[in-house]
């Protein structure tokens, strides 16, 4: 009698074991920090009138945070105008977005969208309606500014509406800066 409970007790433990591997796994994947957007936090990107997020996606346009070396990388910067005001941006636009590259865990640049182009210096405002969402996009080929290509590694990578103390330090913390956003080049 014994033996004919042990087989499907056996059975039931195997296969907890079994769901339990899986969603450990599933967990760790979800969790990773170069499955998401798990980067630095460096309290950015959430502030009294604009939340800002950074996304990265591959040439087909899914959300992904590991690609091959030299593949096309499209930046996708998501600001939030959280207010029941309209807001007036003028510091200096064009550009609209600026987009940063750091060697993962530091303050090396390793690549700026802005740096190097020749821009108007125009003010032009860039005003959010109340509650208003905007999407700036570019894409990059991992072309470093002196024509190298980035090598494969991790990284982080940030997305701003550009602001004051940017351009001198990338890292500043402010509500038009996303976070950081971890990847991977393989």
């Amino acid at each position: 009698m014994f033996a004919a409970l042990r087989a499907p007790m056996i059975a039931r433990v195997a296969a907890v074991i079994a769901i339990s591997l899986f969603t450990g796994g599933a967990q760790y994947s979800c969790s990773s920090r170069y499955g998401s957007t798990n980067g630095r936090d460096i309290d950015s990107g959430n502030g009294p009138r604009f939340t800002t997020t950074l996304l990265l996606r591959d040439s087909s346009g899914a959300a992904t945070y590991t690609f091959a070396r030299g593949e096309p990388i499209t930046f996708e910067l998501v600001v939030r105008n959280r207010t029941t005001s309209t807001v007036s941006l003028e510091s200096g636009h064009p550009p609209d977005s600026d987009y940063a590259v750091f060697d993962d865990g530091t303050e090396r640049l390793r690549w700026r969208y802005n740096a190097s182009r020749g821009l108007p210096v125009v003010v032009v405002p860039l005003v959010f309606q109340p509650g208003e969402t905007r999407i700036f996009t570019i894409t990059w080929n991992q072309v470093l500014d002196d024509g190298s290509m980035l090598g494969s590694g991790n990284f982080e990578a940030r997305g701003v509406v550009p602001f004051v103390g940017f351009v001198e330090d990338p890292m500043t913390p402010h509500e038009l800066g996303s976070n950081l956003v971890a990847f991977r080049i393989r």
